[in-house]
């Protein structure tokens, strides 16, 4: 759920914690240096490495699980079903499951297995887990690495603000998303941006017939099926439509990545097309740069900033959008968008809350 694991011939290591598939009747410590490690017995079935992860680059020795503030956070608020303000065992039960089973759909956890990691959590026997307690108990476990933190500038371009695809508050983001970038010394400043060759599939001009802002099925790259929406035509590479605004900050240092290059399928996300069946260079550029919290502002809301900020999570990354740095195109398709980065766990955020 939050970062790769690392099979080990008698268990699995998990940062710190240690699953062994010995007999399970109490729990004992391992010291390892200064800390002390809890060691939990009897866990069996474990789950795979995910496809994707920030510490899948290179080799797999010495991968570790980590679970910065704002991922541990992010997991309260998404299994906090009655916003208590308290995990009970009925809310503990789903985390502790995405947390073991995501990788691979086929691991169930025991009855005894539950019951265990029920124990760890519940630091003080309440029968019920703070934030604090699940802050506590993950940083011990699975202690944060010095990750980099990066914002992820979404679609920034002439056509989209002033332009063919003009997107509303477009003008107003861009000084809000300067003056973040002045405030807040981010590691990486990362720009995305349509660059469609001319013949693009989303464009409503090369498919007679088709209404504006209408769904389309079209064909994907891999042979399937996908619902396309007949867009104006917008951002074809190397025209000034697919420029960045004139007033938005844009350093040499920052990194330029451009996705909807495939005439064939669309890409709202910085991360992948449509389809996911391909995927741009921005993830392996964030690994490679060790980063690992991500903040998505620019435009659209609703399709390109909302669906970057859900591949980050799927990537694991630390996922936030800063809202007043991002506007949507319409209040219907910015409200879905909304429900599906709160299920996910994406953080939405305001400029001054930023840290």
């Amino acid at each position: 759920f939050l970062a790769p694991t690392m099979g080990l011939r008698r268990g699995v290591f998990l940062g710190g914690l240690i699953l062994t598939q010995s007999s399970l009747h109490t729990n004992s410590f391992l010291v390892r240096g200064l800390r002390l490690v809890p060691r939990v017995q009897g866990m069996t079935n474990f789950p795979r490495r995910p496809r994707f992860g920030p510490a899948m680059s290179g080799s797999s020795k010495g991968q570790t699980f980590t679970a910065s503030i704002a991922v541990v956070d992010a997991l309260f608020k998404k299994f906090d079903v009655d916003k208590s303000g308290y995990l009970d065992y009925a809310e503990m039960r789903p985390l502790v499951a995405s947390c073991f089973e995501k990788f691979d759909p086929t691991h169930k956890l025991s009855e005894a297995d539950y019951t265990v990691l029920e124990e760890l959590l519940d630091r003080d026997g309440s029968s019920r887990i703070d934030l604090e307690e699940l802050r506590e108990s993950m940083q011990e476990w699975f202690p944060e690495k010095a990750g980099k933190k990066a914002l992820i500038v979404v679609d920034m371009q002439k056509d989209f603000i002033t332009g063919t695809l003009p997107v509303g508050g477009g003008a107003e983001a861009v000084g809000a998303i300067n003056a973040l970038r002045k405030r807040y010394a981010f590691d990486y400043i990362v720009h995305t941006r349509d660059a469609h060759p001319a013949d693009h599939c989303s464009f409503a001009d090369n498919h007679p017939g088709a209404d504006l802002f209408s769904l389309r099925q079209i064909p994907t790259p891999a042979g399937g099926q996908i619902d396309q929406v007949m867009w104006p035509r917008h951002c074809v590479a190397e025209t000034p439509g697919a420029e960045f605004h004139p007033q938005l900050l844009v350093e040499p240092s920052d990194i330029v990545v451009d996705k909807g290059t495939d005439r064939r399928i669309d890409s709202y996300s910085g991360f992948f097309d449509n389809g996911q069946g391909a995927e741009t260079v921005l993830r392996k550029t964030l690994v490679k740069r060790n980063v690992t919290d991500v903040y998505v502002v620019g435009v659209a809301l609703d399709f390109c900033v909302g669906s970057t900020a859900l591949d980050a999570v799927s990537c694991g990354f630390s996922s936030a959008v800063v809202m007043d740095c991002a506007r949507a195109v319409g209040d219907k398709s910015e409200a879905d968008m909304l429900k599906q980065l709160h299920a996910a766990g994406v953080l939405l955020l305001t400029s001054a809350e930023v840290e």
